[in-house]
Order: C-alpha cells, then structure tokens, then sequence
C-alpha cells in the first residue's frame, strides 16, 4: 500500500520548495513531460535531494507530476483527450455537488459565496494584461467556485471536487492565456451565485456547465499553439 505524501508545512523549506515547484508547473515554466531531474532542481530551487523529493511525492499524489518507477518523475503531461476527461469528470461531479449546495445551504453558505465572489471580482479588477499569470486571482477564482460546492453536505465529494481543480489548473491557465480581464468573466460567475441563491438549481448547473464547456474550448484552441511553444523551449534546453 503507497503513502499518502506529508503535506509539506507552510513557511518551511519544504513547504516553499513544493509551493515554488508547483507554481512552476501550473504555469508551464516546468513544460509537460519534462523530466524532474533531481541534481538539477537541487541547484534550481536551493534545497536537498531529499526535500526535492517530499515536494515531487506530494505533487504527484495532485496529479501534477507522474512518478517512473525507477526512472524518476516528470511533469504530468497534457493532450486534449487528458482535457476533455478531467472536465467532464469535473462538470458532472461539480454539478452534483451545486445542487446538493443549494439544497443544504443557508444564510452563512450565501454570506461566505458573496465575499468569495467579492475577492474575486476585485482581483480581477486589477486588471493584469494576462490573467492566465495571475496566481493571486487564478487562487480567488478558485476559491469562488469552492464557495458554491461548500455546502452541500458531503467532505468526500467536496474533497474529489478540490481535488479535480488542482488537475485541471493547468488547463485553465491556458484557457486564460491571452484572455484580457475585461472580459465578460465576472457577468459569468455572477449568474451562476445569482441562481444558487435564488434555489433554482437547474438554472445554475446549467450555467456552470455553460462556463466549463467554454473553458475546455478556450484551452483546445490555444492547446497546439502552447504545445508548440513547450517543444521549443524544449529543444533549446536540450541543446
């Protein structure tokens, strides 16, 4: 039986290597597939083999990394049948989870999704030139959709829910590439809260499937052209 990985404690050096990896990998400074060398992280990220090694365990068990037998690790890689998997998997049990939200919620659940959406519209309102590099709004858009699911009445789904949202970040940071922040992403969001609290849960999972299915075509379209870009940079490393 496999481990489950340590969470790496915050303001430790563990802690900040795994935070820098992961951050890396989200934002595709670590291309998919690329192999995750660990003599040469050791002088990347200024720490030891053996905390390089706690950081690669705990993102592997995020589906961030794939682990090689005795080969090593790489960054998990992409493809858009990988994509359209996660997101359908996602959808539906996000879904779920909105319905079952809507039903248990109360005064506090709506109170906590006002000021989650509050955070986010105000990151957003920052106005970064390319929101896909924008980890402090990509963390509050995040947390808003978690804010909606947070009610409904079951850690278990809850949790694979939180879960399928660190594997699709990446595909979500290139659905978002290039994608200006005056777009109409809040009016989105404001939709789906709006017909949570109004209870009309078909009108809200509508929505959100809406604006999940937008997302998977906004990253297919931009797929091949980051592919291209990743194989690149690539090269030239290898070179």
């Amino acid at each position: 039986m496999t481990s489950t990985p340590i969470e790496p404690e915050p303001g430790t050096l563990a802690g900040t290597v795994y935070q820098a990896i992961r951050r890396d990998i989200l934002t595709c400074k670590l291309l998919p597939g690329q192999p995750l060398r660990s003599d040469m992280m050791k002088l990347e990220y200024g720490a030891s083999i053996s905390t390089i090694r706690e950081a690669v365990a705990k993102l592997a068990s995020e589906g961030l990394v794939q682990q090689l037998d005795q080969r090593g690790a790489r960054v998990t890689t992409i493809s858009e049948p990988d994509l359209r998997d996660l997101l359908k998997v996602r959808e539906s049990l996000e879904s779920m989870a909105l319905k079952w939200s809507i039903k248990h919620g109360g005064e506090q659940w709506e109170a906590a999704a006002i000021g989650r959406f509050h955070i986010f519209r105000r990151s957003l309102q920052r106005r970064n030139p390319n929101i896909s590099y924008d980890l402090d709004l990509q963390a509050a858009h995040e947390d808003f959709h978690l804010s909606l699911v947070a009610a409904c009445d079951s850690p278990r789904l809850l949790s694979i829910v939180k879960s399928l949202y660190t594997q699709s970040r990446r595909y979500r940071f290139m659905a978002d590439y290039g994608r200006a922040s005056d777009s109409d992403v809040i009016g989105e969001h404001e939709r789906i809260m709006e017909a949570a609290f109004e209870r009309d849960a078909d009108k809200a999972c509508r929505l959100f499937e809406e604006h999940a299915a937008k997302t998977v075509d906004l990253a297919i379209a931009n797929l091949t052209m980051l592919q291209r870009q990743f194989e690149e940079r690539a090269e030239l490393e290898r070179q």
